[in-house]
């Protein structure tokens, strides 16, 4: 299969990759090619700020193509086989992107093939099944590494969320160190979201819960426990109120507290 990227320069378009919602995946191009990109996969690229932050926005195969005659382009093209990501995933720290957008000259040509040294790291963060040569995804869950590799995906996790907060008009204060049961104090006018994060290396929803984070989510309403799988390579975050949270997940006892008996019993 032949793989395209396209951009989305939020600044020029007036609105981020995100607002487009649910449904159909969608994007417009004047490439001359555009009616013979059926059964090929595009993912759709946006940018915005400065120094300009890249996310990928979504992928899809496209299953149609229709000529527009109304606008700045010239065709559509749809499809509904894709995975869109919310929140996008930051492009910029992995270390192959910035050889990408050499290759793809800054994205100034619109739709554009991607170069086949390219295709391998795109399917793994963009969560396609199998890599170009056949390689499965493995999947692991939190808390299972080294200590080091665990403190970095927590850290990473937490950025992942902090961002997505603030990017939706919140105000986000670290309580980490307070241990009282969730980590993010997000604030946005009279609302409160007391914001649990769990970072997981794979892409398995499995993880460390302690027992004052399980009776937060059983006793306090704001609760909001935000779990980001590949938190390390491509990060996609998922969040639960403590009630979705108690509802969906079982919890199982790993480790228990040992002491001495006294006398007698």
């Amino acid at each position: 299969m032949e793989e395209y990227v396209q951009y989305h320069n939020a600044d020029r378009m007036g609105y981020w990759c995100e607002d487009e919602g649910e449904g159909d995946f969608e994007v417009m191009t004047n490439a001359r090619w555009a009616p013979k990109m059926v059964g090929k996969r595009i993912w759709l690229i946006g940018g915005d700020g400065t120094p300009r932050r890249y996310y990928l926005c979504y992928h899809f195969i496209v299953d149609w193509v229709e000529e527009e005659t109304e606008g700045n382009f010239k065709y559509l093209l749809g499809g509904t086989r894709g995975k869109r990501f919310a929140p996008p995933i930051l492009l910029n720290e992995f270390p192959w992107f910035k050889a990408f957008l050499r290759s793809q000259q800054n994205f100034r040509f619109g739709l554009r093939k991607i170069d086949e040294e390219f295709i391998d790291a795109l399917y793994k963060v963009g969560g396609v099944s199998e890599t170009a040569d056949g390689r499965s995804v493995f999947s692991v869950g939190a808390g299972f590494g080294d200590a080091l590799t665990n403190r970095k995906v927590e850290e990473a996790a937490v950025e992942v969320v902090s961002a997505f907060y603030t990017r939706s008009g919140w105000e986000v204060h670290s309580v980490e160190a307070d241990r009282i049961g969730f980590d993010l104090l997000c604030v946005k006018g009279e609302e409160e979201e007391h914001v649990e994060v769990k970072g997981i290396k794979g892409d398995a929803l499995s993880f460390f819960m302690t027992a004052g984070e399980a009776e937060r989510a059983r006793i306090d309403p704001n609760f909001t426990l935000c779990v980001v799988t590949e938190a390390l390579t491509a990060p996609k975050m998922r969040c639960f109120s403590g009630r979705e949270f108690l509802q969906k997940f079982a919890l199982r006892p790993v480790t228990y507290r040992a002491e001495v008996r006294e006398a007698g019993k």
